[in-house]
């Protein structure tokens, strides 16, 4: 969708990018794992830097991809090297 976004809007001045976050430290996150500690570890285990990614990582993530026109079409994962199963 976002790709198809993107050629429409190619001559508009608008772009676009797709942020793809990793799990997040949020309240959210928190109750969908019944706040299972045993669980959450696990999640963090599965990245590069063990541990969750930050609410405010994701927004500095987002501003980069508003702000830079060179980002057109980029899909941009911020998931701190999240292992692929």
């Amino acid at each position: 969708m976002m790709r198809a976004t993107c050629q429409d809007l190619l001559d508009s001045g608008i772009h676009t990018a797709c942020v793809c976050p990793g799990f997040t430290d949020t309240p959210m996150l928190r109750t969908q794992l019944n706040h299972n500690k045993a669980v959450l570890e696990q999640i963090k285990h599965n990245n590069g830097q063990h541990r969750l990614v930050e609410p405010m990582e994701i927004a500095q993530v987002i501003f980069f991809a508003a702000t830079e026109l060179a980002l057109n079409d980029a899909i941009l994962h911020a998931n701190l090297g999240q292992r692929q199963c």
